[in-house]
């Protein structure tokens, strides 16, 4: 568990909690913004 661990559990812990948040709420218009484009 050097700090090579510890840097990628840090940068993938929030981006598994927005996977989570978009499988939860999977909205197209909260898909539509993350892709950059406007309903």
């Amino acid at each position: 568990m050097g700090p090579r661990f510890l840097t990628s559990a840090f940068a993938a812990g929030p981006a598994l909690t927005i996977l989570f948040f978009i499988r939860k709420h999977s909205s197209i218009r909260f898909q539509a913004i993350l892709c950059g484009g406007s309903p």
